[in-house]
C-alpha cells in the first residue's frame, strides 16, 4: 500500500495521513510505503518542452544580472547616485523586455543588507549603492509561457576593483565556491549509481561550510525545487527546515545556494541543477568563483 506521508515526521507537507489512519492499515497489510517519491514524479517532473523554457530563462538571467552590474558601474562612473531599489526595477525592466515574468521583484543588497537572507529593497526604504562596497544580485524568472519552469541565480560582485576586495570577503566565499561545487560533484558522483536524497546533499554542502567555521552564519536551506513555481513541489535540499528524504529523480530541477550572512556582509551562489537521463546538469552556467569586482 503507498501512502503519502513521512516516516521522518519533518517533512509537513507529505504528511497527509493521520498516524490512526497509518496504523490501521498496518493491521491490514504487511508494510505502508510513503507515495512521495510517486507524488513528487508527477508535480516536479518537467517535460522536455519545459526543460527548454527553462534553458532559455537561465540564459536570460545571465544577461540581466550583466545588464544590471553595467548598470551600476555606469551610475557609479558618472557620479549618478542610485539605490539598491533602483537596480532591482532596471532588472525587472529588463526582464519584462525579454517577455520573462517573477512573482516577486529582484534582490538587490550591499554589504549589511546583503547578509540578510531575506532582504527585500522597497522603494524609498533601499540603502544607496556607491563605491567600494560588497553588492549581492538574486534574479530569479521565467518565460511568460503556460507551465515555464523558473530559473534562479545569486551573483556576487563589489564596487570597485579586485585589489580592494577584503580578504575575508573572498575567503568566506571561496567557501561557498567550495561547498557548492562538491555538493555538484557528490550529484554527478551518485546520482546513476543509487537513489539521491534531499536531506543528504544538504549535509554535503552543509558540512564543507561548518568544517570551516561558519556553520553558524549558513541561517537556511542548501536548495529548493524549481517548477512552474520558484519554489516548486518537488524534492528540496534541506536537511535544516525539514528532513527531506525524497529521492532527486530525473526530469526534477532545483538549486544550489550555500550562503554565509553576517551583520556587516553576506554571500551567497546559487546555481540551478537538472537531473537528466546523464546525470547532474548545471543548467545557469558559467559558474562563478570569484567575487566580480566592477572597476
Amino acid at each position: 500500500v503507498a501512502m503519502e506521508y513521512s516516516p521522518s515526521g519533518r517533512l509537513p507537507y507529505i504528511g497527509l495521513v493521520d498516524a490512526g489512519t497509518i496504523e490501521m492499515i498496518r493491521t491490514m497489510v504487511t508494510e505502508v510505503v510513503s507515495s512521495a517519491d510517486l507524488v513528487a514524479n508527477f508535480q516536479a517532473r518537467l517535460t522536455v518542452e519545459q526543460i527548454a523554457q527553462h534553458r532559455i530563462a537561465a540564459r536570460n538571467l545571465k544577461e540581466i544580472k550583466d545588464k544590471m552590474l553595467a548598470f551600476i558601474r555606469a551610475a557609479l562612473s558618472e557620479e549618478r547616485p542610485i539605490t539598491e531599489y533602483d537596480v532591482c526595477r532596471y532588472g525587472m525592466e529588463q526582464m519584462t523586455s525579454l517577455d520573462m515574468c517573477s512573482h516577486d521583484s529582484f534582490i538587490c543588497g550591499v554589504d549589511g543588507n546583503a547578509g540578510n537572507p531575506h532582504y527585500e529593497p522597497k522603494e524609498g526604504k533601499s540603502a544607496p549603492v556607491g563605491r567600494n562596497q560588497l553588492l549581492l544580485l538574486d534574479l530569479w524568472a521565467k518565460l511568460t509561457q503556460p507551465d515555464a519552469p523558473y530559473a534562479d541565480i545569486t551573483w556576487m560582485a563589489f564596487t570597485g576593483p579586485k585589489e580592494g576586495i577584503p580578504e575575508k570577503y573572498q575567503k568566506m566565499f571561496g567557501v561557498l565556491v567550495e561547498a557548492r561545487d562538491k555538493t555538484v560533484a557528490f550529484l554527478r558522483d551518485n546520482i546513476e549509481k543509487r537513489p539521491v536524497y534531499g536531506y543528504e546533499v544538504d549535509d554535503i554542502c552543509r558540512n564543507v561550510i561548518k568544517a570551516a567555521g561558519f556553520a553558524d552564519y549558513f541561517t537556511h536551506r542548501t536548495g529548493h525545487s524549481i517548477t512552474t513555481e520558484g519554489h516548486g513541489a518537488g524534492p528540496n535540499i534541506d536537511n535544516l527546515e525539514t528532513e527531506d528524504r525524497r529521492r532527486l529523480q530525473k526530469g526534477h530541477l532545483f538549486s544550489i545556494e550555500p550562503g554565509i550572512y553576517m551583520s556587516d556582509c553576506g554571500f551567497r551562489t546559487e546555481i540551478d541543477c537538472l537531473i537528466t537521463h546523464e546525470g547532474c546538469e548545471v543548467t545557469t552556467l558559467p559558474l562563478q568563483t570569484e567575487i566580480t569586482p566592477l572597476f
